[in-house]
């Protein structure tokens, strides 16, 4: 009977210190992602990512998750992700960038921070991927502790 205790307790242990080591910052949502080591800025209403050769993309801030679907597959792709206060005017609103940023096949992941202060706005022209055709989904997350002033993400 004590085997079986020792087994079980063994077991036990092996499988907490297996989802000790999970954590979300780690975990991948897309097929190409980029988490940004900071919280959304408080000021943030929009957040706006240009791919290069593929085109721009704008979406509420809302969660500090944005995903843009539809990028064709390529061996890499130039990114950039900014965070707007207004979509009135860009040149006055940016708040923050990152990038460029290269994903690529073997490295399609990045953290990397976020840049405060205004900056020219990005701009990308090009296409999607054709609607019923295979494609990539880009993911960025704003990963951060609640700071005064800015908002904290999930």
């Amino acid at each position: 009977m004590s085997l079986i205790r020792c087994f079980l307790m063994w077991s036990s242990l092996a499988l907490i210190a297996a989802l000790a080591g999970c954590s979300v910052e780690t975990w991948r949502l897309a097929d190409l992602q980029v988490d940004i080591d900071a919280p959304l800025p408080a000021t943030a209403e929009w957040v706006h990512i240009c791919v290069a050769g593929v085109g721009e993309h704008l979406e509420g801030a809302a969660n500090g998750r944005v995903a843009m679907p539809a990028l064709p597959f390529a061996d890499a792709h130039e990114i950039t992700v900014e965070v707007w206060a207004d979509d009135e005017d860009p040149e006055l609103a940016l708040v923050g960038t990152t990038g460029p940023l290269t994903l690529t096949l073997t490295e399609p992941y990045l953290a990397v921070p976020l840049q405060l202060g205004t900056s020219a706005p990005c701009t990308a022209e090009g296409e999607v991927a054709p609607k019923d055709s295979a494609s990539w989904l880009l993911v960025a997350r704003f990963l951060g502790e609640e700071v005064e002033g800015v908002l904290a993400t999930p």
